[in-house]
């Protein structure tokens, strides 16, 4: 899921690009990404609601059934075995020395001193989104329920202990087939984290 921001926010980056101002300029303005900024009008007027589903839609009207089975294909196409090589030798010809440099380098330039700063950061931020919220309350009420442990639903799940922690932690969210197997494990009757969410507003109403 892309990152939540603001009505307000919103309003102000739609009222911004209808003065026909630049993304750089509306970034700026907004205190947002530009990715932000084109995926709040350019891609909402084309009927997209993130920057996702609009590569989704690419990778699929290639012909690929998935995002990552289009970028590796992409890769492959220009001479590299995986998406990692690819990465790495790109920033080399931007003149880093490698891709955790280039990364380190990007953090400086949000304003922060290292790439564990910038990390702890977003995870913070992650934290204060609806879905990672009321994820991580679920799964934390119902271990307590079930009188279980994060160790016993990495092993259900086939996933790490350190996944678990995060997904409990609320700094990270598992893929579609992983939070299945969450709901299915914990044994609640959700499909989405939109069902979750959903059910949640529905009780405080």
């Amino acid at each position: 899921m892309p990152a939540k921001i603001s009505e307000e926010t919103v309003q102000l980056i739609q009222e911004l690009y209808a003065q026909d101002l630049s993304t750089a300029e509306i970034a700026k303005i907004a205190d947002v990404s530009k990715t932000t900024v084109y995926t709040h009008t350019k891609l909402k007027e084309r009927g997209f609601a993130s920057g996702t589903e609009y590569k989704l839609y690419l990778a699929q009207m290639n012909g690929f059934f998935s995002i990552s089975e289009s970028e590796t294909y992409l890769v492959q196409e220009r001479g590299f075995s995986t998406r990692t090589e690819y990465e790495s030798n790109l920033v080399k010809t931007m003149g880093f020395a490698s891709y955790a440099d280039y990364k380190e380098h990007l953090a400086h330039e949000k304003g922060f001193a290292s790439i564990t700063e910038y990390h702890t950061y977003l995870a913070q931020e992650r934290q204060q989104r609806p879905e990672n919220k009321s994820l991580s309350n679920l799964i934390n009420n119902r271990l307590k329920e079930l009188n279980k442990t994060q160790l016993w639903l990495a092993g259900e799940l086939g996933v790490t202990p350190q996944a678990v922690c995060k997904y409990a932690k609320g700094t990270s969210l598992p893929k579609a087939n992983i939070l299945s197997s969450i709901f299915y494990t914990l044994k609640v009757p959700y499909k989405t984290i939109d069902d979750l969410i959903e059910l949640k507003e529905s009780k405080v109403k």
